[in-house]
This record gives C-alpha cells, sequence and structure tokens, in this order.
C-alpha cells in the first residue's frame, strides 16, 4: 500500500484522473525515499496532465529525483 496509508492509493483506483493526487503522491514517494516510485506518479501526471498550472514545478521535481538517482548509481 502507498503512502498515507492508502488513502491517495484508494483515491486514484476511484478516480484516476485525480490530477492532484498523482503529483502529491508522487512527493509522498520521494519524502519516503521511494524515488522511483515517485518518478512514475510525476511521469504519468505531466503526460496525463499537460496544461496543468503546476507544470513546470513538477517538471523540475523530476528532474531532480532523476539526478538523485543517477548519483546512487
Amino acid at each position: 500500500m502507498g503512502p498515507g496509508g492508502g488513502a491517495i492509493d484508494r483515491l486514484l483506483v476511484l478516480d484516476p484522473k485525480a490530477a492532484t493526487e498523482w503529483r502529491d503522491r508522487g512527493v509522498a514517494w520521494s519524502n519516503l525515499g521511494e524515488v522511483r516510485r515517485g518518478l512514475g506518479d510525476w511521469e504519468r501526471y505531466l503526460t496525463e496532465f499537460p496544461d496543468a498550472e503546476d507544470h513546470e514545478t513538477v517538471k523540475g521535481h523530476l528532474r531532480r529525483a532523476r539526478q538523485k538517482l543517477a548519483q546512487l548509481n
């Protein structure tokens, strides 16, 4: 089950188009050290919601997470 005791996971199952939930779960995963899982959620958010107001901010999260992963390898 994901961050937050599965609450966000359940919301995504109920409404997979819940844009902010994808973004927020990516943040939660990243904060828990699950960077790869966070990347997946952010990538989905950016792909499915290209006109989101915070698109550039989320792209920044994604870029930093990828850099962090590159440093670990």
